[in-house]
């Protein structure tokens, strides 16, 4: 299952998938090729086996628990699969190493890290957490909750209302701007007008000249 993430992670996350390969290998254990996309992952895996990577770096392979960082590359690697995998991970876009790991994407790049080595204990109890939910879709609302859960640590204008602002000449109205934020109509007034100091109405109606 592959699907967009909620609009406050967009402009940090490109997608969001959970993948549930019950039926067991052809073969008890191999290896696959996984190339270069320009793109940092972050992978959580639910099932029983630990990720195994093998790269430039660790050409034997290496164990990174059941959760990694996979830093923007421009070489293939290779991922050991010894049985049926169930996994959880979303595709990150440019900035979003700072907001989630508070590490440049530069320190993350050409390599995969562990992500109990930035998060710690937390990623075990969100790893059991997620293995009690039974339906994908769950599976997918607690790790993007999650997610969103860490915005406030960033210093800035909050993503709901820098997308609202982008697009305020396109929309007719607050409400179509509630819409997209996907909050409700009073947490996103608030939001909008804490960052903004006017209320969205009265910043749509305010006049803007060129510079």
């Amino acid at each position: 299952m592959l699907r967009l993430p909620h609009t406050a992670l967009r402009p940090f996350i490109k997608d969001l998938w959970v993948a549930d390969h019950a039926r067991p290998p052809l073969r008890p254990r191999f290896t696959e090729f996984a190339l270069p996309d320009g793109h940092m992952h972050l992978v959580i895996r639910l099932s029983s086996d630990p990720i195994r990577l093998l790269d430039e770096v660790h050409p034997a392979g290496r164990n990174y628990g059941h959760a990694v960082i996979g830093g923007a590359r421009a070489a293939f690697y290779m991922r050991e699969i010894s049985g049926p995998t169930h996994a959880i991970g979303a595709t990150l876009l440019p900035g979003a190493a700072q907001l989630l790991f508070g590490l440049s994407a530069l320190e993350l790049a050409n390599r995969h890290t562990s992500l109990s080595d930035l998060w710690g204990v937390q990623v075990e109890v969100l790893r059991e957490r997620l293995l009690l939910l039974a339906q994908p879709q769950l599976q997918l609302e607690l790790f993007e909750m999650y997610l969103m859960a860490r915005l406030p640590h960033v210093k800035g204008i909050h993503p709901a209302v820098a997308q609202a602002l982008a697009e305020m000449h396109a929309l007719d109205d607050v409400r179509s701007m509630v819409a997209r934020s996907g909050f409700s109509h009073r947490r996103f007034v608030e939001l909008f007008s804490h960052s903004v100091g006017l209320t969205p109405k009265r910043f749509a109606r305010a006049p803007r000249w060129p510079a």
